[in-house]
């Protein structure tokens, strides 16, 4: 038993391991992006960048094209090959960092405001976003009620089970927000457009 709980340890230390350094990377490249951006697209004036550029929308579609240039780069690193359609260049962008039309959308919305400590910490929140993500991948495949995984997560076998249920509620529970909400926006468009209609 002993080897058995030695070999659940190791096996769960390699894959926070390998959990951690996927997102270590990934904030690597969107630092990466941004630079590469910044540098091949932004004015200098006085070895300082003119962000006031980022009001232009030819620039803002510049600098995301540059952006995407470096995910789909990552992309071919990370996976060994390149998606030949764009959809799937989306799809893969969205994991390394983010779409071409979401990056649009934030430098349509804050124009020059969209200096690296703004795009840091949306970018923060989308790695936050892809954490939670990933995280249950790390327990895929091992037996959540053994006494090994309660020991070296230092946890009761019966807590650890309850705090399974709990996560699994939890998104459930998110889910149900998450739709709410969508139909409370819905309802309000609809409001909205019988009072225009009405005016």
């Amino acid at each position: 038993m002993a080897q058995n709980s030695k070999s659940i340890e190791e096996e769960l230390k390699k894959r926070q391991q390998e959990y951690d350094n996927w997102i270590g990377t990934l904030a690597v490249h969107q630092l990466e992006a941004y630079a590469a951006a910044a540098e091949k697209v932004l004015p200098k004036h006085g070895g300082k960048y003119d962000y006031s550029a980022l009001n232009n929308p030819e620039i803002q579609k510049k600098f995301a094209d540059e952006m995407v240039a470096v995910y789909d780069k990552v992309a071919k690193e990370l996976f060994g090959a390149e998606p030949k359609d764009e959809f799937s260049k989306e799809l893969i962008r969205k994991v390394i960092g983010e779409t071409k039309q979401s990056l649009l959308s934030y430098l349509s919305e804050y124009g020059e405001d969209y200096k690296s400590e703004l795009h840091i910490q949306l970018m923060n929140q989308r790695l936050q976003e892809l954490r939670n993500t990933l995280r249950p991948v790390l327990l895929e495949g091992i037996d959540l009620k053994s006494e090994e995984v309660a020991r070296y997560l230092n946890m009761d076998r019966n807590k650890l089970a309850l705090a399974r249920r709990e996560e699994v509620l939890s998104s459930i529970l998110d889910k149900l927000r998450s739709d709410k909400m969508v139909e409370r926006l819905e309802r309000k468009y609809e409001t909205n457009a019988k009072y225009k209609k009405a005016a």
